[in-house]
This record gives C-alpha cells, structure tokens and sequence, in this order.
C-alpha cells in the first residue's frame, strides 16, 4: 500500500526542516485527538536512529515507533524505514512564502489504508499548525 499526504507550513525550507528533525519540537506536533508522543529522540543523520513513544490520552497503554534515516539531503529530503517495513519519504520544498511538505508512504504491512492514510495527514497537519502564527519563536537549530 502507499499513498501521498501534503501540507504547507508558512515558514522557510530551512526552518521547517529544522523543526521536523528537532525532538523537542517534534514531540509537540506528533499527535492526535486520541494519543501524544510524551518521548521522541532523534538522530538526524543518515543512519541515524529516532524513536517516538506514543501514549493513549485518557489510560496508561504506550507504544514505541522506531525508525532510522537512510537518506538526508538537508534541508530537501528526509528518507526513513520505521518499524522495519514502512518506508516514508518526505520532501521540503520552497513555495512562495513558505514550503510545501509531502510525505509518501509505502508499507505493505499496513492495516486499514484509509485509516493510517488519514491519521498521518493529521499528524502533517498538526507540524504545518507549528508554524501558524509562531512569528520569530519559530524552530531554528
């Protein structure tokens, strides 16, 4: 299965992909109405390992995404394999004022397509959300 997921943030290409890559930062957008991430640590270089521990709003259940980066081309490109199956590509580039983000996902473990296509759209919306009236506090690294 693989699909395509876009949003636009109102912020550089520079700055956006600084903030996608930013732990601190990341651990604020990577949620849902149903779980947050209440951990993430990533190392942002080709090989590098990130994880994310997701947790269930509202009761104690948790689980952990782990991936590695297997391409980075800052600030255009980040290519990573979570779980060991689920490639994702995600693309930065400039668009007027600000920068279109678009991620594509392949997994050929992925269950109920629709449902994972839309809850990675609304975790890109939240991260373009980032950058909304943000000002100068935005993401720099």
């Amino acid at each position: 299965m693989r699909f395509c997921i876009e949003a636009f943030a109102n912020a550089s290409v520079r700055e956006v992909w600084c903030a996608h890559h930013n732990p601190a930062i990341a651990q604020r957008w990577v949620r849902s109405d149903d779980w947050f991430a209440d951990r993430c640590e990533i190392d942002a270089r080709t090989s590098g390992a990130f994880r994310v521990r997701i947790r269930s709003i509202g009761s104690q259940a948790a689980y952990e995404i782990e991936g590695v980066y297997v391409e980075l081309r800052p600030p255009d490109l980040s290519v990573q394999i979570l779980d060991g199956d689920m490639h994702v590509r995600t693309e930065f580039v400039s668009e007027g004022e600000g920068t279109r983000i678009r991620q594509y996902v392949e997994s050929n473990a992925m269950s109920d397509p629709q449902a994972q296509q839309a809850c990675w759209q609304g975790v890109l919306n939240n991260f373009a959300a980032y950058f909304t009236g943000r000002g100068q506090n935005r993401a720099r690294k």
